[in-house]
């Protein structure tokens, strides 16, 4: 065979050399690198929809602009896969909403968002219950606007403390500028592990749409809301033109309305949304009504209440005339709760700020005194959260302190509850008490309910260790000291973070003689001066908590436990025992949501010092009971609420 010489032919040749060795390279470039870095979603988050029983919102934002879709399964089942309807592109950024209805009622599901550039974690809900079947919670903020950062550490607090929330409410001015994203990226990363397994909704604020301002004009201005709206997709039932930021949902049992007092950046509410407002109260057969929106009614400080008086004219004759049970409202940074004047068992209004910005309050209560309402309290300076219990006879709001101004003008500090009132509805006409009468405390959470840490993850549905609450409070240890008293108690770990008060009975008188912080676990420990020489034999403890049953425990136990240590399915037990040697301990354990069992028997040896080593069942958290019976009587001693788990 004879090659050719032909130079044409050896510069195809060439040629065709060339382009085989580049392409090559390039298959090689793209075996040894991915062909483009996964980029996944943030921002994602649950919606309510107008069904929440049988449909559920998912939003997100894809950074790299990349279209995606919603997976969707029942824990251990076939995925359904639903893909987004485009989403809304702002900043090169591509935020979606999907909503997948035909779901059923109070059932567990599990979903992940996000695309061939990079999906999300997998996360867990439960869709509603048709109606209100049983007592559940959600939580409730004013404004963080300013100082995200700050704010974002406040937020852990609330959301360990209320793990079984259902729903998260935010009523306006979640961010300073709406066109500054970052500070979007700080509101929803204050919210991790969170608002992914359970609803959040909002209402805009004026700094949704008018941003901040040095001078005028206003800079970083969104006169549509349009990012606001970006990052959420509510029900479109309210007023045309109004989408995602007037709008109604009923989720188990409360009709939620939300109104935009910034419809038309006057602060002048327009008609429509009051024959809105008239029409959809009118129709509502739901148990509660809460309604929300960003200017209150009265400001409770020394500024805008110009807007208020606006926002008064608009809307205050039509919630007074459906008798609303609770208004929730943000913008003067500052704490109120107040009623029209002579109806203090008609609506209660609720103003709250949750970021560090704050406004003089100038004569506290002002607004309200002189425009027809009665303060109840006026507080500056104190960002809280609010923890609303629904109950088919209750609905109770706690404000809770998560963070404090300089110049705060109450001295309870954070964690403590600023305030806390019950409306009530069940025999007898409508009446609102001074007390958190929570029929939730005593209703276990449903296994599989997502369950938050601070700060972290949700717990998946189906989980294999579901948490449980106790239904009252316990002292579970005395230990009597030199002058002093180490009282220790547990409490329903829904209460993690607030502060329970440790009552002393002399006599037939009780008194208050400590308070402390609520631990995770709902383990509480005081320090306290020993009671007078007198009534040291007789005198009993309580851990008490407003609306939850206490128990009582004498001074002189017999008995404690020391120390709960555990090394992989082994638990070490240690403890004293004030009675003669020998005495016989009985050690159980149980399982979450268990009853006890009895697993050893030990014998105190010389002074009364016991311990013992025990199995753990595998996955769960275990907790120590030792009873010990001396002189006739059996006294029963629990871990001192620590979870050796």
């Amino acid at each position: 065979m004879t090659l050719s010489r032909d130079p044409g032919h050896q510069r195809s040749g060439r040629r065709r050399r060339l382009a085989t060795a580049l392409l090559t390279a390039a298959a090689l470039a793209g075996a040894a690198a991915p062909a483009a870095s996964a980029v996944a979603p943030d921002r994602v988050a649950l919606n309510p929809t107008a069904t929440p029983a049988t449909a559920q919102t998912f939003t997100w934002r894809a950074p790299d602009g990349a279209a995606g879709g919603v997976e969707l399964r029942v824990p251990g089942g076939a995925v359904r896969e639903i893909p987004s309807p485009g989403g809304v592109v702002l900043r090169r950024a591509r935020h979606h909403a999907v909503t997948i209805d035909s779901l059923t009622p109070d059932t567990a599901y599990e979903y992940r968002v996000g695309g061939a550039a990079g999906w999300s974690a997998w996360h867990g809900f439960r869709t509603a219950t048709d109606g209100l079947t049983k007592p559940w919670r959600f939580l409730s903020f004013g404004d963080a606007q300013e100082g995200l950062d700050v704010w974002a550490q406040w937020m852990k607090r609330p959301f360990a403390a209320v793990p079984d929330a259902r729903l998260v409410m935010h009523v306006g001015d979640l961010i300073n500028a709406p066109n500054e994203d970052g500070e979007w990226a700080q509101w929803f990363g204050g919210q991790a592990g969170t608002v992914e397994s359970r609803n959040v909704f909002a209402v805009p604020g004026n700094h949704e749409y008018l941003g901040t301002k040095s001078s005028f004009p206003f800079v970083d201005a969104d006169s549509s809301a349009r990012t606001f709206r970006a990052h959420f997709e509510l029900p479109r039932n309210g007023v045309e033109g109004l989408e995602d930021t007037n709008y109604t949902f009923e989720y188990q049992g409360v009709r939620f309305v939300a109104l935009n007092t910034g419809d038309n950046i006057g602060y002048d509410p327009s008609p429509q949304q009051r024959e809105w407002l008239d029409r959809t109260l009118t129709e509502n057969r739901a148990r509660w009504t809460v309604v929300l929106f960003h200017i209150p009614m009265w400001s409770s400080a020394d500024q805008h209440h110009d807007q208020a008086g606006r926002v008064r004219r608009s809307w205050l004759d039509v919630i007074e005339h459906h008798d609303v049970d609770l208004v929730m409202q943000g913008h003067t940074h500052a704490y109120g709760r107040g009623h029209v004047n002579g109806r203090p068992n008609g609506p209660q209004y609720v103003v709250s700020t949750s970021g560090p910005k704050y406004y003089d309050l100038g004569t506290p209560g002002q607004d309200w005194t002189g425009n027809g309402a009665t303060p109840k309290l006026i507080v500056g300076q104190t960002s809280t959260s609010q923890t609303v219990c629904v109950g088919r006879d209750s609905l109770a709001l706690r404000a809770t302190i998560i963070g404090k101004g300089d110049a705060a003008t109450t001295p309870k500090p954070v964690g403590d509850t600023l305030d806390e009132f019950t409306v009530h509805k069940g025999t007898g006409p409508k009446r609102v008490t001074d007390t958190y009468d929570c029929a939730a405390d005593a209703a276990p959470m449903t296994p599989g309910d997502p369950v938050p840490g601070p700060g972290g993850p949700a717990t998946q549905p189906g989980s294999p260790t579901p948490r449980c609450t106790a239904k009252g409070t316990a002292v579970t240890d005395v230990a009597v000291g030199r002058g002093r008293d180490v009282v220790r108690g547990e409490v329903p770990t829904t209460h993690a973070g607030a502060r329970a008060t440790l009552q002393r009975r002399e006599g037939r008188r009780w008194r208050t003689v400590g308070r402390a912080k609520v631990g995770a676990t709902g383990a509480v420990r005081f320090r306290v001066a020993a009671p007078k020489a007198a009534v040291r034999r007789t005198a009993r403890y309580r851990v008490t908590l407003p609306g939850v049953r206490a128990a009582s425990a004498a001074r002189t136990q017999r008995a404690r436990v020391v120390t709960v240590k555990r090394a992989g399915l082994r638990v070490r037990v240690s403890g004293r025992v004030a009675a003669p040697r020998r005495t016989v301990v009985r050690i159980g354990v149980r399982r979450p949501c268990g009853a006890w069992r009895v697993v050893r028997n030990v014998r105190a040896g010389t002074g009364g010092r016991w311990s013992a080593t025990v199995s753990a069942p595998a996955g769960a958290a275990v907790r120590v009971e030792a009873r010990v019976r001396a002189a006739g009587r059996t006294t029963t001693i629990r871990s001192l609420g620590r979870t050796a788990g």
